[in-house]
């Protein structure tokens, strides 16, 4: 089983590496869809097909520079290194849409399905050259000099690669049927639950999810201008796991009906206690789309841990905080915390009440629950109280300027970045601060929002002049340094005091690979290949956590340029 973890993670970066790319209700794809059973464990889909070069353009940078880092730790056998070293071919060909084009076989758009059958996944994708597909293997097979056994089903044939060395059979499964690459796992401990004719469509499922409404309410609720919908069902993870029967997974993991820990999910306990979780916590849905405008792609999307516990997304939503907005200022960086600490300790009250409230019999959520016997609201709220009428901190860089023949080789010359304070009394905050750091005790600020000039205060500790500027209002304090800077505290003053969400993150890639290579100048490191891959693209990218009615937000928006198709 574990090298079924193993070869599923490889099929899931490939599968869930292209959910929020795209969909479709085209005949493909619903007789693909109509195949997916209704109580599978995980989906994803597209409503649209998506552009070959807008895909490639936005994935590449993301992938590992290579599967066999990531198991590098793993005594691999010959057929799960041939498949590991397929799908860093696949990664090689994913930078380029001729080469992606040539490796699968595709057409000018890719428009993939992945879920689960259990434990098993299913990666379906529409191609127009299935010749491409076999001729790719084929390179493969000879680079390697590890062959696949071509088995014939019916009126099918797929080429299967043995996984295992020894001991119970695990086949990795590849086939194409009416122009629809298939990518799956033969199971052979399953037993008669094994779901291969199931995944090469040999067997229908007794309700598919074109049987009932599930994707239609799914796009209705999260607005079908979205074009990529999937979810993590955990109301099925919970039945697999507590029941013996409940479903296709529950019955699969009878293979490790002799493993104790495993035997303890079925008592009844668990079985009520974790449904009821799952019941509160049902799913975790993720949806997007794209927008292509020139030479610029736009891929807008969230993810929602959906919930039905009001009070906890209640107390959640009492501790929202101010998300303070940069206006048309660009950042090379930023991270922002919303927070409002005075209602810190009574959310956390709340939602520790909520938790311990029922005395779990299960061992598992026991066990658990045993960890959080003291109420921890009366510590936060005594630190708290120190913060008090803080909404929020922010902090962001905006440029950075580096000498490249200082006193001691590099050293920087000028930051332009903004730290922002939001609360309902600033000032008192700004007079805490003074309590417990003594060279503050000399700012003297007006709460008029003009800028003063405090550099001179910190000459001694910097070792040079600088310009570090504060500013202060009724809601909100800034330091900054810069001319970027200044225009974006400018924003920030006149921003109302409101509760905007959580977290923020922005990033600007190529700046942020410009500013890290400077970093390393100084340092005399090297950045590492993978964060070099990952930032040297052209992408601009901000990512927000917020609570809404229904659960908690994962909202992210990332734009790519200088595309090339």
């Amino acid at each position: 089983m574990k090298k079924l973890v193993l070869a599923a993670a490889v099929v899931a970066v490939l599968g869930v590496g292209s959910y929020v790319y795209q969909q479709s209700k085209e005949a493909k794809t619903g007789a693909i869809l109509a195949q997916v059973p209704s109580d599978t464990l995980f989906l994803s889909y597209q409503t649209e097909a998506i552009d070959l070069g807008d895909f490639v353009a936005s994935t590449s940078g993301s992938q590992p520079t290579s599967t066999r880092e990531i198991f590098a730790d793993e005594d691999l056998s010959r057929g799960a290194s041939f498949m590991l070293d397929l799908f860093d071919s696949y990664l090689q060909a994913s930078t380029n849409p001729q080469e992606l084009k040539d490796f699968l076989g595709l057409g000018n758009t890719i428009n993939p399905v992945f879920y689960t059958l259990g434990a098993v996944p299913v990666l379906k994708l529409p191609v127009e050259n299935p010749a491409a597909v076999w001729d790719t293997l084929d390179k493969q097979e000879r680079k390697s000099g590890f062959k696949h056994e071509l088995v014939k089903e019916g009126a099918i044939e797929y080429r299967r690669y043995e996984i295992n060395n020894v001991g119970d059979s695990l086949g990795f499964v590849i086939a194409v049927i009416d122009n629809v690459l298939t990518v799956t796992f033969d199971v052979t401990p399953f037993g008669q639950d094994n779901p291969l004719k199931l995944a090469l469509g040999l067997e229908k499922p007794a309700s598919s999810m074109m049987d009932v409404d599930r994707l239609t309410k799914l796009e209705t609720r999260y607005g079908k201008e979205n074009t990529a919908f999937s979810f993590i069902d955990f109301r099925q993870v919970a039945t697999g796991l507590t029941t013996r029967d409940g479903n296709l997974l529950a019955r699969q993991m009878k293979v490790f009906e002799n493993d104790a820990e495993y035997g303890q999910l079925h008592i009844s306990s668990c079985n009520t206690e974790l449904t009821q979780i799952a019941n509160n916590w049902p799913q975790l849905v993720g949806f997007g789309r794209y927008e292509h405008n020139s030479d610029e792609l736009n891929v807008k999307g969230s993810l929602v841990f959906e919930s039905n516990n009001q009070v906890i997304i209640d107390a959640l939503k009492s501790i929202r905080g101010a998300l303070n907005s940069t206006g048309e200022t660009p950042s090379i960086f930023g991270l922002s915390l919303g927070l409002d600490v005075t209602a810190l300790a009574p959310a956390v009250s709340t939602i520790w009440t909520e938790l311990t409230s029922t005395q779990y019999q299960c061992p598992i959520l026991a066990d658990a629950q045993l960890s959080m016997q003291q109420n921890p609201a009366p510590m936060i709220g005594m630190g708290a109280g120190m913060l008090n009428g803080l909404k929020g901190v922010s902090f962001q860089l905006f440029d950075i300027d580096v000498a490249a023949s200082g006193m001691n080789g590099s050293e920087v010359k000028q930051i332009d970045a903004m730290i922002s304070v939001s609360a309902d009394n600033p000032e008192a905050l700004l007079q805490t601060a003074k309590m417990f750091t003594p060279e503050l005790s000399n700012i003297q600020i007006q709460a008029d929002s003009k800028p003063v000039n405090i550099g001179p205060l910190f000459t001694q500790y910097t070792g040079m002049p600088m310009d570090l500027y504060a500013r202060l209002n009724g809601s909100h304090l800034a330091l900054y340094s810069g001319e970027l800077a200044k225009s974006a505290s400018e924003s920030v003053m006149i921003k109302p005091l409101s509760a905007d969400g959580l977290m923020s993150f922005s990033m600007d890639g190529q700046r942020l690979f410009e500013f890290s290579n400077k970093a390393a100048e100084m340092t005399g490191e090297v950045l590492p290949s993978d964060l070099t891959s990952t930032l040297e693209g052209d992408v601009v990218g901000e990512m927000k956590m917020d609570v809404i009615d229904h659960g908690i937000a994962f909202d992210f928006n990332y734009k790519f340029t200088s595309l090339s198709h």
